[in-house]
């Protein structure tokens, strides 16, 4: 048994709050906003899982389902793709979308969520993001500071 462990699913540490957090920092001229030379890009990631259509499908409806109990919303797919040949981003974009929750709409201009697919190679990572309408850009920290 695991001590260090959440003891509740509130208590989850969510790396795309954390990030949202550093970038709203560094827009705003907070003094110890993080920064690094060597960083330019944190890309939060909530799951991970192999590049291959099953995988992508039950971490897209277990990202789904953690925000399932809420009303129905409104949500759009970004895709990014890396040194990735063997999938299209539209066959990834419809794979996790297929997986939305009943009454869920899709909605580019201003979605409520945005289901964030990165994929690299053989790996895939995946976040929804709550109120995301682009205004972390692609979650660059030098665009962040200009």
């Amino acid at each position: 048994l695991d001590d260090d462990a959440p003891k509740d699913e509130s208590s989850r540490w969510n790396p795309a709050e954390t990030v949202q957090q550093v970038l709203r920092d560094i827009k705003r001229g907070a003094p110890l906003a993080p920064s690094s030379r060597f960083v330019t890009r944190m890309i939060p990631l909530e799951v991970t899982c192999g590049a291959h259509e099953a995988e992508m499908r039950k971490m897209a409806r277990q990202l789904f389902a953690d925000c399932s109990n809420k009303k129905p919303a409104t949500y759009a797919v970004q895709c990014k793709r890396r040194n990735c040949s063997h999938l299209s981003r539209e066959q990834t974009i419809k794979w996790v979308a297929e997986e939305a929750p009943d009454g869920w709409k899709v909605h580019l201009a201003a979605p409520e969520y945005t289901l964030w697919v990165e994929v690299c190679q053989t790996f895939c990572g995946m976040s929804l993001l709550r109120d995301s309408s682009n205004r972390f850009g692609n979650f660059n920290l030098v665009e962040a500071r200009e």
